[in-house]
């Protein structure tokens, strides 16, 4: 070859890798400014691909409650009917006129208390469809899917409660179906509780306080004062007026407080050595007086004293045997407790005596 015909062959080469450049040049830049047709994003199927068919759950038996609902599977895609031929497809296998209007649509891997989408126009076939779609391809792997038809008027199966049918919504209602993921049995829930709160009635409440008497026993000394300030049981002009005037109580119960009376009829509490006699009358054998002298040396005088030490005590310090120390700590506990139950009995007897007084005192009054 010449060195001409290689020179000229370096200048084509040359000018067609210029053109090339400058092509890729344009193409790059003509993508932002819409001067080429923007190529398919990555995973999304174009019109030379085959289009998967989604498969269609279609329920059987759905107007008649004496029979078992089930499901016959019908596999569509985009391009095989067009959307008036599915729904006649539909309807026919679920044995539904053509005008039937009460469908929608969810997904297998919904959950079951999702509510349906509206199943009605070519654009909630198209809707379907591209919900199917992206859920086989979300996640690592693929999913299977399907598209399940559910009747959403379905008829009221027998049993069930006047107050169920009586939510449902009138065929008017119905046939405005939401597109939205809205839920009918919520709808009609809602209705219900509308409906159940308009029934109460509201009835209004009285409240009724309580009467309480509070009664107070007034010493016989205060009722004295009060008649010497009086002459025949008439009280002057200027005490009437006054409003630190006494006033007659009207009471039917007593308080009976303790007050130095009500001890000075006490009896004194026994002396050690009337208990150690009775002690004796019972048990000679055990010879408990001679005991005596010992226990007054330990301040033992009289029988609530002797009560507060156990039997260890009466063996190791007075000098009685284990026999005569149990059977002496027994015979005053009993007998201090027998004192204690009489001077309770006395406490009773002294309020019935202050309560018949009042209540004879109030006789008088009336």
């Amino acid at each position: 070859m010449s060195p001409i015909t290689r020179t000229h062959n370096d200048h084509v080469d040359s000018a067609r890798r210029r053109s090339a450049r400058q092509l890729s040049r344009i193409q790059t830049t003509a993508y932002p400014l819409g001067a080429r047709k923007e190529q398919a994003p990555e995973g999304q199927l174009t019109n030379q691909e085959p289009l998967e068919k989604v498969e269609f759950r279609i329920p059987l038996n759905t107007t008649d409650t004496n029979k078992t609902t089930t499901y016959v599977d019908h596999f569509y895609a985009e391009s095989d009917l067009s959307p008036l031929d599915m729904f006649d497809s539909m309807r026919a296998a679920m044995n539904l006129p053509k005008t039937y209007e009460h469908l929608g649509w969810r997904l297998s891997t919904a959950r079951r208390t999702d509510p349906p989408h509206r199943l009605l126009t070519s654009q909630d076939i198209k809707s379907a469809f591209k919900a199917a779609r992206a859920e086989q391809l979300s996640g690592r792997q693929k999913k299977k899917v399907a598209i399940e038809v559910v009747n959403t008027q379905m008829p009221v199966l027998k049993g069930t409660t006047k107050q169920h049918a009586s939510t449902t919504r009138s065929a008017g209602e119905q046939n405005h179906l939401p597109s939205t993921s809205q839920s009918f049995d919520d709808e009609a829930f809602r209705m219900s509780r509308k409906e159940g709160a308009a029934s109460l009635q509201h009835v209004p409440t009285e409240l009724i306080s309580p009467i309480i008497h509070n009664h107070v026993h007034i010493p016989s000394a205060i009722n004295d004062t009060w008649a010497s300030e009086s002459t025949n049981g008439v009280l002057s002009s200027q005490q009437r007026d006054s409003s630190m005037a006494p006033r007659p109580l009207k009471r039917t119960y007593a308080l009976y407080l303790e007050s130095d009376e009500d001890t000075g009829d006490e009896e004194p509490p026994q002396g050690i050595n009337e208990v150690l006699a009775n002690i004796h009358s019972r048990y000679p054998d055990m010879n408990l007086p001679q005991y005596v002298k010992t226990l007054k040396e330990h301040g033992i005088f009289y029988l609530p004293t002797a009560t507060h030490f156990n039997s260890r005590f009466y063996v190791e310090k007075v000098g009685m045997s284990e026999g005569a120390a149990f059977t002496f700590h027994t015979f005053i506990s009993k007998a201090h407790m027998k004192d204690g139950r009489a001077k309770a009995r006395s406490k009773a007897k002294g309020k019935n005596r202050a309560r018949a007084s009042d209540n004879k005192e109030n006789f008088h009054a009336h």
